[in-house]
């Protein structure tokens, strides 16, 4: 499997919220807050 920039760029922010205190938390709080539509961000075009 060959992973894309997009795709490897998800699972290393995923790990880095998980790993990282208290941002897992904040996730969650922002999601509650803003909902999915806001946490989304634009990825740049390659």
């Amino acid at each position: 499997m060959k992973w894309k920039h997009s795709g490897a760029n998800d699972v290393l922010t995923l790990r880095a919220v998980t790993s990282t205190d208290g941002a897992w938390e904040t996730f969650w709080t922002r999601l509650d807050k803003f909902g999915v539509s806001k946490l989304k961000r634009e990825r740049k075009s390659r």
